[in-house]
């Protein structure tokens, strides 16, 4: 059962403590937002596919290639060192703000990274945007189309949830394995330990 309680800072902590899970929380302006989370929260947990999704939403795509080029780059020969170094340059100017929850192979975003240069960025990379319009006039420029899968957009939580919920295992967010096979490995064996977890749960 969730508690909600107004903080001296005129904000509202909602708290959940569950048995088989650990203790969380967290603060919101107002107590509707509060309470709105909470359940959702809850039934989560009841379903058995809460995700800790804190520590991926704290941080930024940015702060961990910065990470990645000081402890993991220099290991590596020189000309594999100035094509990474290349690559991240183009990554911190176009999407250095995402946290790391929200990226996806096909960038999915709001109205605010509704860019020209952005889907340039996408079509260079065989990416397919899903980002809605702003509400501004702007003339279609080929190559940018500007209609976008309204379905896929909604559905866009999931997928932030479980990028989420894979990348707060130390073993894939800091990539302990040298070779993309091996890593891939050990991604299938989140996600089966995940789907084992959501579907047998309750199950003897």
């Amino acid at each position: 059962m969730a508690t909600i309680v107004k903080t001296p800072s005129a904000t509202w902590k909602a708290v959940i403590r569950k048995s088989g899970w650990p203790t969380i929380a967290k603060t919101f302006r107002t107590k509707r937002d509060a309470q709105d989370w909470a359940r959702r929260t809850e039934d989560e947990m009841v379903r058995g596919v809460y995700i800790q999704r804190s520590a991926s939403e704290r941080m930024t795509l940015e702060a961990a290639l910065k990470r990645y080029l000081a402890d993991i780059t220099p290991t590596k020969k020189p000309s594999s060192q100035k094509s990474e170094r290349l690559k991240a340059n183009t990554l911190f100017e176009h999407l250095g703000k995402y946290c790391l929850a929200a990226l996806t192979p096909e960038i999915v975003a709001d109205k605010g990274y509704d860019s020209d240069e952005l889907r340039r960025y996408c079509d260079r990379h065989g990416m397919k945007p899903v980002i809605a319009q702003r509400n501004m006039h702007r003339r279609a420029r080929p190559g940018l189309p500007r209609r976008f899968d309204k379905h896929k957009y909604r559905q866009r939580n999931a997928v932030e949830r479980c990028f989420g919920w894979l990348k707060e295992l130390r073993r894939i967010a800091t990539r302990y394995e040298k070779l993309a096979s091996s890593f891939r490995a050990m991604v299938c064996v989140a996600c089966i330990d995940r789907c084992l977890r959501a579907n047998f749960s309750y199950k003897t």
